[in-house]
């Protein structure tokens, strides 16, 4: 810091600012010594390894639920070749439209109601939290727009192909109210007959194979909207079967949450590492 505040006070105020190279090879700055900055590199090094190792486990383990999905049901990359009994979706789900797509949403929580858009929906079906986004909603318009848990949440049109059918479960990740926007789709299964999980991965693996790229209406943006939905057919293998995969995905799905925050632990671990090598304290 102390070095930027140098280089600043010795930077010209003309319209854009600049350093000469006579006064950039004047700055005076602490270097250690070269066995030193050896050790710091060496530390630097064996923690960056260690991030490396972390995201290469990551990605055997998002593996899993597709493998897992695979196995135990067949390769939706061929749907018709899928040898469960076919049902349309509107047969064991409700689809729906959320809020007003042209929403009036706010980044402040004044008098307004949380909700869910697609920048919440990440491309592998989790939800991401930390975007938040608030508005006043009518009773009525509520109603048709809250959320329940397990609830699916079905991108239907997006300007990028690969995000169209991305589908997140939602499993309360947010206390209280939480509304969603018409972008995505509200998909509620009938307990009766389908599990969330079974489809929240069936989904998904449609969407990772390119069928609702392929299928979608080609416009400016492409749409594979609520009735098209529910009219299309899909697998229902018996419905303890499908608990069984949601077990096992709840196992999975616990590891990569222990596995998300030994992520965040090693970078927080690095990027302090790299803080104090900077300050002369590592």
């Amino acid at each position: 810091n102390d070095h930027l505040r140098e280089i600043e006070d010795n930077t010209a105020f003309v319209t854009v600012k600049h350093l000469s190279s006579k006064q950039i090879a004047s700055i005076e700055m602490s270097v250690p010594t070269l066995p030193e900055q050896e050790r710091i590199v060496k530390l630097l090094d064996e923690a960056d390894e260690l991030r490396k190792l972390r995201a290469q486990a990551d990605r055997r383990t998002a593996d899993l639920i597709p493998a897992l999905f695979n196995e135990m049901f067949g390769d939706p990359t061929h749907l018709e070749k899928m040898r469960w009994s076919f049902k349309p979706l509107g047969e064991f789900a409700k689809v729906s439209y959320g809020l007003a797509d042209k929403l009036d949403a706010t980044t402040k929580p004044e008098n307004g109601t949380r909700i869910l858009t697609i920048s919440n929906v990440l491309l592998h079906g989790s939800i991401d939290t930390r975007v938040e986004k608030y508005s006043v909603v009518e009773p009525a318009e509520r109603a048709k727009a809250r959320l329940q848990h397990f609830d699916l949440l079905f991108n239907w049109r997006n300007g990028s192909e690969e995000h169209v059918g991305k589908t997140a479960i939602w499993e309360k990740q947010v206390e209280g109210e939480v509304l969603h926007v018409s972008f995505l789709l509200k998909i509620r299964a009938d307990l009766e007959q389908a599990n969330p999980y079974f489809l929240w991965a069936l989904i998904n693996r449609l969407r990772a194979t390119g069928y609702f790229t392929r299928n979608a209406r080609m416009q400016i943006n492409r749409k594979f909207n609520a009735s098209e939905l529910s009219a299309l057919k899909l697998p229902l293998p018996p419905l303890e079967l499908q608990k069984e995969f949601a077990a096992r995905v709840s196992d999975i799905r616990a590891m990569q949450a222990e596995q998300a925050a030994s992520r965040r632990r090693l970078d927080d671990l690095f990027q302090s590492m790299l803080h104090r090598a900077f300050q002369g304290e590592l």
